[in-house]
């Protein structure tokens, strides 16, 4: 096909006109297939980027699960401790009430050995 030129020739001034053409064309041609490059980059990013957040939605469900096992222990722990305050509380009357008891029997003893020998004083 013979296209005329801007100074109206015909013929070899098409050359010119054709291989500016291709060249555009191929200018082109490289554009989009770097443009496809990148919609394909950008694709795997994506990708990625999911995973990435998906990895993190898990482990932040993983945390949220042990926070609150955490948690359950550290009520457990509280009401053992509350619970071995309770029993130190009651081992410690019972103590107390034992050496009360210790007292009173060590007392009723000497009472009791000092009633034999003031009765026995007389008779001798």
């Amino acid at each position: 096909a013979v296209v005329s030129t801007q100074s109206g020739h015909y013929g070899r001034g098409n050359y010119s006109l054709e291989t500016e053409v291709e060249n555009v064309k191929k200018s082109l041609d490289a554009c989009r297939k770097e443009r496809d490059d990148i919609d394909s980059q950008l694709s795997e990013l994506k990708t990625a980027h999911q995973e990435q957040i998906t990895a993190c939605e898990m482990k932040e469900r993983e945390l949220v699960r042990y926070t609150a096992m955490l948690k359950e222990k550290d009520n457990s722990l509280d009401k053992r401790s509350k619970d071995s305050i309770e029993l130190n509380s009651k081992v410690e009357d019972l103590l107390n009430s034992l050496n009360h008891s210790r007292k009173l029997y060590e007392a009723l003893e000497k009472e009791k050995s000092t009633d034999c020998d003031s009765a026995l004083i007389p008779l001798l």
